[in-house]
């Protein structure tokens, strides 16, 4: 999946292809927390698992927003937050299972809670970094706030 993902962010820009990715990390974690079968379960983490291959376009945006001298920082920056993930992630976890009395729900509501903050993040913080002549125009018209 994940090529498929970097063809398109080259065609319609990172940030859209970044908000499309999240978004469906953020409905496959609201729907795991609504679960109550485990076929609705494998259909959630279905969804999770297609859209979520977007650390290649992450570090596209990385790459177009840093000069040659300072690129490998920058690409060493997602590396330590995907430790850091590693690290952080189990222990919310942990506190939510611990604070609910073990319903799993509750942890797939503070992920998708995690994943929204990522999307409002994204959507309006991040600028697009593929300049509009290198993809076609239409990401701007469908993807910008400000658009008219």
């Amino acid at each position: 999946m994940q090529p498929r993902l970097n063809h398109c962010s080259d065609r319609f820009g990172r940030k859209p292809v970044l908000l499309v990715s999240q978004l469906g990390t953020f409905v496959g974690f609201t729907l795991m927390g609504f679960a109550q079968a485990l076929p609705v379960l494998l259909v959630a983490r279905i969804i999770d698992g297609i859209s979520g291959a977007n650390i290649a376009t992450a570090q596209a945006v990385l790459t177009d927003n840093t000069t040659e001298k300072t690129r490998t920082q920058a690409l060493r920056l997602i590396g330590a937050a995907f430790g850091q993930g590693f690290t952080i992630g189990p222990v919310l976890a942990w506190l939510s299972l611990a604070a609910s009395g073990n319903n799993y729900h509750v942890a797939a509501f503070v992920a998708a809670g995690c994943s929204l903050l990522s999307i409002l993040l994204t959507a309006f913080w991040l600028p697009e970094s593929l300049p509009v002549e290198k993809c076609g125009s239409s990401h701007k018209a469908l993807f910008d706030l400000g658009a008219p």
